[in-house]
């Protein structure tokens, strides 16, 4: 989870008006990252006040999506 971490920092700090959930979906195109290491990101990095609390699975769910995208486009 450290290079999401990395990239996610660097990413909010150069866009400060980006919500830590955008920040989020923008990294998961950067890299190929585990299914554990997508949770593990949206729970510690992703600001709660981000999301309604409904919208937690199907938000993680969209990030996962993402990144196999990405990943696959990486092939």
């Amino acid at each position: 989870m450290e290079k999401i971490k990395t990239n996610f920092y660097a990413l909010q700090k150069s866009n400060p008006n980006l919500s830590s959930l955008v920040c989020l979906a923008l990294v998961m195109r950067t890299g190929k990252y585990s299914m554990k290491q997508i949770t593990d990101a949206f729970n510690n990095l992703v600001d709660k006040d981000d999301y309604k609390d409904e919208h937690h699975d199907k938000l993680l769910t969209y990030l996962i999506e993402r990144n196999q995208k990405y990943s696959k486009k990486a092939l």
